[in-house]
């Protein structure tokens, strides 16, 4: 097996309120859109089918990967990936996707998560499977929405890798799990904080492990500050016994911090004492990955927020113990909610402030968010005689005797979108009397082309017709078909 580089770099440039955050790399993007697209299942002891594309139900679009089968055990995992190589001091690698999850409604069971592995180049053979990162949690047995998940991938960096999902139990015929808009990402580091937000104009860099926390407006819930803000339970419960973290953008703390600086947020509880929520501060460690530094409180003793948060109404937290040491590698902030929050609401999130000397003074009126520039690949389809439609073009190739040999005609698929066209095997369908000669090259560049040929075959006397079909990561045409059709004599 060799490592196939389908790695398509769009530069995306993200903002907070107006100011620019970071400017990431989109190093790979599955939506599902043209079905699997490349994307395979690792069966483990159930040999059954898992994982399929499903429609009419999505986080974007009208397609998702979900456990729609009876297997009760695969990894759904990616196509190869060679990831760069990250000076992880500057830049880190970023998974990130969408996902619903319903394994308990009907009395199933989960204990499913999002995995890699790397190419094992010395012994030719791929490794076995790992969490992606040491925060990670199982998926959670329910949720009432699509979630944002995110997790490190920068250990990673440099191998040729397949992320994946693994899913281990069973719905009772459920929904199960399903994933959507998966992403890899690369991304520098903020060399000082600038992620003060009120999450006004959405996550503004920041996400959410395990999905459990949403960006927006909270149904019952009035904002601290404007309309939106962030929380586990928007539209109604958190789910019951499920962790997960509100985490920041990693950054770089200030020259000689000593004790002068502290989180400031506003915090609002559905109801106190039901579970254990805390902030925690994380640094990254080479080779490792990101550890516990310290968990902020008020008393510098006290980890837990909900002890001192009134139910029901908003208060203003500032913490200041842990934000001392050593600023040679990055931190970053996680809002933690652990065991979740029963069948409440659970914690909800605005108007996030890290205060230091010396710190630029930021406009808290949010501006509009441009919108990113988006490249995408575009097919078209030609031969000879003329540009083909999809699913409408019928090439003819006219009458010929029996018997006077192959009659090939060549194909051209042309990108003329702005990033790479990813192009599946020509499959025959209700073939009668055609070949494929010669396959398309797997990825054609922006402004490139690639091509292949279509033999009738003269041996048979007969009319012969068959409907030419392939798939693309074309949003337009993920499934690109037109008919052929001749007579032999």
């Amino acid at each position: 097996m060799s490592a196939l580089n389908n790695t398509t770099v769009r530069p995306v440039i993200e903002t907070l309120e107006g100011r620019q955050l970071m400017a990431a790399q989109v190093l790979y993007t599955e939506t599902f859109e043209a079905g699997m697209n490349g994307w395979t299942e690792d069966r483990i002891t159930d040999q059954r089918q898992a994982w399929g594309v499903t429609a009419g139900f999505a986080h974007s679009g009208s397609k998702s990967a979900a456990t729609m089968y009876a297997g009760r055990d695969a990894v759904l995992h990616s196509p190869t990936i060679n990831l760069p190589k990250v000076d992880q001091y500057n830049d880190h690698l970023f998974f990130r996707y969408w996902q619903f999850t319903d394994y308990q409604s009907k009395g199933g069971y989960g204990t499913s998560a999002p995995v890699v592995r790397g190419w094992d180049t010395e012994n030719n053979m791929w490794s076995g499977w790992f969490p992606v990162e040491i925060n990670m949690t199982t998926a959670p047995q329910r949720t009432n929405a699509w979630g944002y998940c995110g997790l490190d991938l920068t250990l990673w960096g440099g191998a040729s890798v397949q992320v994946g999902f693994s899913h281990v139990g069973t719905a009772n015929g459920a929904r199960g799990w399903a994933v959507d808009d998966v992403t890899i990402t690369k991304e520098p580091i903020q060399r000082r904080w600038t992620a003060d937000t009120s999450f006004e104009n959405g996550w503004n860099g920041w996400w959410s492990t395990n999905g459990m926390w949403n960006v927006g407006q909270a149904n019952g819930i009035g904002a601290a500050s404007g309309t939106k803000l962030a929380g586990t339970g928007l539209q109604g419960s958190a789910g019951s016994l499920e962790s997960s973290a509100l985490v920041s953008p990693a950054f770089y703390l200030p020259a000689d911090p000593g004790r002068t600086i502290n989180l400031q947020f506003k915090s609002y509880m559905d109801q106190p004492f039901v579970s254990l929520c805390g902030v925690e501060l994380q640094k990254w460690a080479p080779s490792y990955g990101w550890m516990s530094v310290d968990y902020l409180s008020t008393t510098g003793i006290d980890t837990n927020i909900n002890g001192d948060q009134p139910a029901g109404r908003w208060k203003t937290f500032t913490l200041g113990a842990g934000f001392t040491g050593s600023t040679a590698l990055p931190y970053r902030i996680l809002f933690n909610m652990n065991n979740g929050m029963g069948n409440n609401r659970g914690w909800f999130i605005d108007d996030v402030k890290l205060n230091y000397p010396g710190k630029v003074a930021q406009n808290p009126t949010p501006s509009p968010t441009p919108a990113p520039t988006v490249k995408k690949p575009e097919i078209a389809v030609s031969n000879p005689f003329g540009n083909i439609t999809d699913g409408v073009t019928r090439v003819l190739w006219g009458t010929h005797n029996r018997n006077s040999g192959s009659k090939d005609l060549s194909f051209t698929i042309r990108n003329t979108g702005s990033a790479t066209l990813n192009v599946g095997t020509i499959t025959l369908l209700n073939n009668r009397g055609f070949t494929i000669v010669q396959q398309p090259a797997k990825t054609v560049a922006a402004g490139g082309f690639t091509t292949f040929k279509v033999r009738l075959l003269t041996t048979v006397a007969g009319t012969k017709s068959a409907t030419l079909q392939f798939l693309t990561n074309d949003s337009d045409e993920g499934t690109f078909n037109f008919n052929i059709s001749g007579v032999v004599k």
